[in-house]
């Protein structure tokens, strides 16, 4: 008995699930901090239907998502029943915590029949892949700048020692080019 019952309750409403052909969204970025309120934005065709037949559903690939819920003004978990869920609007927020990339998807059940919905997935980017970026982008200039004030270092030594060596005046275009060469091999290793 209560196999049955938990396979009316949980399984029966996942087997109806629809193709996404009434719903889709778009975040207002793809991207975001952890805990950051994103606004998402949806788009739909509800025939014989309000909004207030809908329950959202937000569901990430990985890492965590919430959905805020105007009417209890409280943030709802991904995992959360179906119940605390809020119902459709135009306009949303959400919030997800998330390293790294995620699809994004959201499920919609009708209450008066309990079909669910899926809106095509889109891929977003969260956590502190945009300040790694950043640090990387910064070292690698550092280690450019770096690798240039050596390549001069070593190019006014070379010239200064075959000057000192009185081959400077001899081999002026020589020592230059000498310069050049350990220039290049400094900048490739």
């Amino acid at each position: 008995m209560k196999l049955i019952i938990y396979l009316v309750i949980f399984i029966l409403p996942l087997l109806n699930v629809q193709a996404g052909e009434f719903f889709d969204f778009r975040p207002a970025k793809n991207y975001g901090s952890n805990g950051e309120i994103i606004k998402v934005t949806f788009g739909y065709k509800l025939q014989g239907y309000s909004q207030e037949d809908f329950l959202v559903k937000p569901v990430l690939s990985k890492g965590k998502v919430e959905i805020f819920n105007r009417q209890k003004y409280s943030w709802v978990a991904a995992d959360s029943l179906w119940m605390d869920f809020p119902s459709l609007e135009e306009e949303m927020e959400i919030r997800f915590y998330l390293e790294g990339e995620g699809r994004l998807h959201f499920l919609l059940q009708n209450t008066r029949d309990a079909a669910i919905y899926q809106t095509p997935g889109k891929v977003i980017w969260g956590g502190n892949l945009l300040s790694g970026y950043t640090q990387k982008v910064n070292e690698g200039i550092f280690r450019y700048k770096l690798r240039q004030d050596e390549a001069r270092n070593a190019a006014s030594v070379t010239s200064d020692t075959l000057s000192d060596q009185g081959l400077g005046e001899r081999t002026g275009k020589g020592a230059s080019l000498i310069g050049k060469v350990i220039k290049y091999f400094n900048e490739i290793f």
